[in-house]
């Protein structure tokens, strides 16, 4: 029981301490809101400023939690809740970001009646 208790408290401090290390997965430890994306470049002067937050941000640690082992199971589950949220933000972000680099938004419908309607106009000559 003790060894049980011991292990799943080592499983979440690691998860948290991995979850805590990138800003945004920040807000699923520390139980704040997400930050809003921002798609702007960041200029040379502000990534100074940005590393030195990041370093600080870094420094503080999440909190430690006492759960009880009856505990862990519902914990587990909107851990893994609010995780799966982030998850499917972040797939679909991406995913939209590639279908914007490959030029795929919409292309091939677009192409598909173009060249359908200049094959039928080539029948008719």
């Amino acid at each position: 029981h003790k060894a049980l208790k011991a292990l799943l408290r080592s499983l979440v401090d690691l998860q948290e301490e991995l979850l805590f290390q990138y800003p945004d997965t920040r807000s699923l430890v520390d139980g704040t809101k997400p930050k809003a994306e921002s798609e702007e470049e960041i200029s040379s002067e502000d990534e100074e400023l940005v590393a030195e937050k990041k370093q600080q941000q870094q420094r503080r640690a999440p909190a430690k939690r006492k759960l009880e082992t009856e505990d862990y199971p519902s914990f587990i589950a909107k851990r893994f809740a609010d995780f799966t949220v982030y998850r499917n933000r972040t797939l679909q972000k991406w995913h939209d970001k590639t279908k914007l680099a490959s030029g795929k938004l919409g292309k091939a419908s677009v192409c598909t009646r173009v060249c359908k309607a200049d094959h039928g106009n080539l029948k008719q000559l």
